[in-house]
């Protein structure tokens, strides 16, 4: 959930922003280290498709539903146990059309995990 200024009323009102999408990360990874204890940076490019998208509750024209970015993170594995961190940058403009605020997206995923 990302709340935007409203572009007519700049500091005293938001507008909520709700996407739920399918993102498909294109990442290149170095581990450094054995497999039991390591360091891993990976940078990369990822696709999002929206399924769902409004706008202060409101399904709006002018959000599109394909969107792309790049994405960089690091990460460690001891043991069995990994946790990751990544950055994820989009490219185009969040909105079309004039009467869209103009805006970014930028997000932050954290992924814990536990080789088998």
């Amino acid at each position: 959930r990302a709340a935007y200024p409203d572009v007519a009323d700049l500091f005293e009102s938001s507008l909520t922003y709700r996407r739920q999408s399918l993102i498909v990360p294109a990442t290149l990874m170095f581990h450094f280290g054995n497999p039991s204890l390591s360091l891993d940076l990976g940078a990369g490019i990822y696709y999002d498709y929206g399924f769902s998208t409004t706008l202060d509750g409101l399904a709006k024209d002018g959000i599109p539903h394909r969107q792309f970015g790049w994405q960089w993170g690091f990460g460690f594995t001891v043991g069995p146990i990994y946790w990751r961190l990544f950055s994820y940058y989009q490219i185009p403009a969040v909105f079309t059309g004039d009467s869209f605020p103009k805006a970014d997206l930028n997000r932050v995923a954290f992924s814990l995990g536990y080789f088998f």
